[in-house]
């Protein structure tokens, strides 16, 4: 039990440096602009309105810090908008601590998992710009857990993962190969709530202003994010990692690591990918170390 402990208590004393040494140029404050301007997508999708928050407390990276996500999710983010920025930070970081231990510990509970995440870059790189990857880390490891008994509860759970949906490219190629409709349904069905939650919030002029700052953002971050400007390799990179994943569903009998591979591979061809966006691949991380490195291992700690 101690040896546990102590790399559990590693795994909080090892990110430390994310609450006091965050990046120049963190994504973090986005987020306060989305808790402030929640209920109003006009603001909420507007630069001059998130200028207007961020210039209180940060420099301006290439001009604005804007809210990119459904604004679903900023209505989520509101209790960070009740307290001043720093402290908001404080919070913000210490519930995605939160989420990664119990996320590690539902993926595998092992003395291994967290010196394992401490030693993950884009787990740190997560920490360290503000990032939200240990809250999709999160969904994902509670829909593996239900995804056996509960398939439709599963699904509806991985959709919400679909708020960063360019991550999610190969999903459908694993709900086809491994004939997991009902994880199918529930993956539609989550998403069609959280978009009609969208709607019932923010009416029906969302899209074109949640769109448009889309567009508008990538004028100011230029060339962000890997394969960013190459189109037509990303298309043939989509239709490779689609073959390759297809063959991989195949040979992969067990569903939790055929979940993982898809999400994994899912990255080689998402636009505009940073590297925190490779936490997503930290199960299948886990999973392979757990099944063939560390065998033993895991029977001891299942």
């Amino acid at each position: 039990m101690a040896p546990r402990k102590l790399a559990w208590g590693a795994l909080a004393l090892l990110l430390i440096p994310a609450f006091v040494l965050p990046s120049e140029t963190p994504d973090w404050p986005a987020w306060i602009v989305g808790a402030r301007l929640a209920g109003d997508a006009s603001r909420l999708y507007s630069f001059q309105e998130s200028q207007k928050i961020t210039s209180a407390f940060a420099e301006p990276r290439n001009g604005v810090w804007a809210f990119v996500r459904p604004p679903i999710y900023a209505t989520l983010l509101t209790p960070l908008g009740w307290v001043n920025p720093r402290q908001a930070f404080i919070v913000w970081q210490i519930v995605n601590l939160a989420a990664l231990a119990v996320a590690a510990w539902l993926f595998w509970p092992s003395f291994w998992t967290p010196l394992i995440a401490v030693c993950c870059p884009p787990i740190l790189a997560s920490f360290k710009q503000g990032q939200d990857m240990p809250l999709f880390l999160l969904a994902l490891a509670v829909a593996a857990k239900l995804m056996h008994k509960r398939p439709v509860l599963a699904g509806m759970v991985l959709a919400l993962l679909g708020l960063k949906v360019h991550l999610l490219l190969l999903i459908p190629v694993f709900f086809v190969m491994k004939r997991a409709w009902r994880m199918a349904a529930g993956f539609l069905a989550g998403g069609a709530l959280l978009l009609a939650g969208c709607f019932a919030l923010y009416g029906r002029i969302w899209p074109s202003l949640y769109f448009g700052i889309i567009l508008e953002n990538q004028k100011h971050l230029g060339d962000a994010g890997w394969f960013g400007n190459f189109s037509v390799a990303r298309a043939v990179l989509l239709v490779v990692s689609a073959g390759v994943s297809v063959v991989l569903m195949r040979k992969i009998e067990d569903r939790e690591l055929a979940l993982f591979t898809a999400l994994a591979i899912s990255l080689i061809p998402a636009p505009h990918l940073y590297p925190y966006d490779f936490a997503l691949a930290f199960p299948l991380l886990l999973c392979l170390v757990r099944k063939y490195a560390l065998p033993t291992a895991s029977a001891a700690s299942a």
